[in-house]
């Protein structure tokens, strides 16, 4: 994958968890691992979301059970 790639901040997830932009399939993408998790592969992978990035924003609220107001503060935070 090509593009920028950002740091998942949610507490529990932050650990490795990635998510980006991916230039070659103009789509989102998250690699997201729970913190306990000693897998090499993640826990959920998110692939080909098209723009815009509400689509991403929904899975991960899915996926996480997060509140959607503290989510969307972290993920701003990530990319700057």
């Amino acid at each position: 994958m090509r593009g920028p790639r950002y740091k998942f901040l949610l507490e529990g997830w932050e650990n490795r968890s990635v998510w980006g932009w991916d230039e070659n399939t103009s789509s989102y993408w998250a690699d997201l691992w729970l913190n306990d998790s000693d897998d090499d592969e993640p826990t959920s992978k998110i692939r080909d979301v098209p723009s815009p990035m509400t689509e991403l924003y929904s899975m991960l609220l899915n996926l996480t059970d997060a509140d959607p107001d503290h989510l969307e503060q972290l993920m701003d935070e990530s990319m700057r």
